[in-house]
């Protein structure tokens, strides 16, 4: 399994530990070392990771292709439609036939009407459930300073950490991003709204794309 933007491994962390093999990259190296002391708390010696930038990154011929990518919000939210059709592309490439892709993505319609009025808690669930990873971020919420129909401009308030991070995040809503999955080649099987596999509404606060190749 292949975790695009891990992070600090909210996603790669619980999988390798429920034995799967996990290779997981980020562009952030403070973040992979994280990932470093959690695969050492739990003796993963199924969990690899190194920093590279997914839009250049050329895999040796010795982990492809990969059974299942995973690409969650953070490593994709902040980029343009261009950037979006480059990095599914090389999802696209670097996946064997029949593979699965999950894309995880924070719904533009959902966040454009609500987050407005109240932060929004966008903690990921993984982050929740690993005590490790839990104590470092608790709580992540997103106040709204502005939005259009592509853009959020936003604060967002990292509990446990006490931090404020201001960034902008570029939005998509289910039908371009069926659209681009599409032309790159996906077939999509599931769409939920949540990670309780709840059914994808335009009042839901993600978007969950289960593709194949």
């Amino acid at each position: 399994v292949l975790d695009v933007g891990a992070g600090r491994g909210r996603i790669a962390v619980p999988l390798a530990m429920k034995g799967y093999h996990v290779h997981a990259i980020d562009i952030d190296a403070h973040r992979l070392k994280i990932i470093s002391e959690l695969k050492g708390i739990h003796k993963l010696n199924n969990l690899t990771f190194e920093t590279a930038d997914f839009f250049n990154k050329k895999f040796t011929t010795a982990v492809l292709p990969f059974a299942a990518i995973i690409m969650s919000y953070a490593a994709l939210s902040e980029n343009s439609s261009t950037a979006m059709h480059m990095l599914l592309s090389n999802c696209f490439r670097n996946l064997k036939d029949g593979g699965t892709f999950i894309l995880d993505l924070l719904n533009r319609d959902y966040i454009v009407k609500n987050a407005s009025t109240t932060p929004i808690d966008v903690t990921h669930r993984a982050e929740r459930c690993l005590p490790e990873i839990t104590s470092i971020v608790r709580t992540r919420l997103v106040d709204v300073l502005q939005s259009t129909e592509e853009n959020i401009y936003c604060v967002e308030t990292i509990r446990g950490q006490e931090l404020q991070i201001r960034y902008t995040q570029y939005l998509f809503d289910l039908e371009t991003l069926s659209t681009y999955l599409k032309e790159e080649g996906f077939h999509i099987a599931k769409v939920f709204g949540n990670y309780d596999k709840s059914e994808y509404t335009n009042e839901s606060s993600r978007i969950i794309i289960i593709a194949n190749k």
